[in-house]
């Protein structure tokens, strides 16, 4: 009866060490990419997320130069990508760090308008109303603005997400001492080999869990709030499950080496 009773909590030991283990490789794996600042400004640079933004910003800028009866020319070189990256990084770094978000337009605006009078003067052209050329600065400002910032859509995951990274810190802190708890129960107290089970358990459920997403959810069609978040987001996502599978190999090949060890050492005996 003591035995079976061994058994049976050997076997429910590596059930819930399993399931433990996944979390915590899974929780770790989003901390290290989609909840990290620094991995996700570094996937924009890579991405090539900034040129892309760029022309869309130009191209709807330019959508009010019909408008002004101005030339497209006063639109050339008032921000350049530089500009944007830097920009990108102050709202980035606001949403993971719950700061504010500001963008500074003075540069831009003064650019624009230097590259106006520079136009008004070449053309020989008197300006009649100035208030109308204000709002058409202030005008190709927001759009700016509202390009880099997403219409301010960001401002909704800002202080959810700080709360999200707090609460995923701690739920890793407790798996992984909870996965060293019941590595050493298993080892010392049940006498059984420990990793073996949980490392193949949950390979297979990674390989499973990311055949089934791939195929249920067609990442190349997600549209959310515009064409370059999305692409970006489609990039992401797929380097987030490259990453899963990579994971899932090397702990099925642990999980291999392990089992050759134990018989290897339980033959010399």
């Amino acid at each position: 009866m003591k035995v079976r009773m061994r058994m049976i909590l050997h076997y429910l030991c590596k059930f819930i060490l399993s399931i433990v283990f996944l979390l915590l490789v899974l929780l770790t794996t989003l901390r290290l990419t989609i909840l990290s600042e620094k991995y996700m400004l570094k996937q924009f640079e890579k991405t090539g997320y900034f040129e892309k933004l760029s022309k869309t910003i130009l191209d709807e800028m330019s959508n009010y130069i019909i408008q002004s009866g101005l030339d497209e020319e006063v639109l050339n070189n008032i921000y350049t990508t530089d500009m944007i990256e830097k920009d990108m990084h102050t709202i980035i770094t606001s949403i993971y760090r719950n700061q504010d978000m500001n963008i500074d337009t003075t540069e831009l605006k003064e650019n624009l308008e230097n590259n106006v009078a520079a136009y008004l003067e070449k053309n020989n052209i008197k300006v009649a109303d100035q208030t109308s050329l204000d709002r058409f600065v202030d005008q190709i400002a927001d759009v700016y603005q509202s390009k880099v910032s997403l219409s301010g859509n960001l401002n909704l995951v800002k202080g959810k997400l700080n709360k999200v990274i707090t609460y995923v810190n701690i739920a890793v802190i407790a798996l992984l001492i909870t996965t060293i708890l019941l590595s050493l129960f298993i080892k010392f107290y049940l006498k059984k080999e420990v990793f073996a089970i949980p490392f193949f358990t949950t390979a297979f459920l990674i390989f499973i869990g990311c055949y089934f997403f791939k195929n249920s959810i067609n990442i190349n069609n997600i549209m959310i709030l515009n064409k370059e978040i999305s692409s970006f987001l489609t990039e992401i996502l797929s380097k987030l499950l490259s990453r899963l599978n990579l994971i899932a190999i090397i702990l099925m090949i642990i999980g291999i080496m392990e089992t050759v060890i134990l018989k290897i050492f339980k033959t010399k005996k």
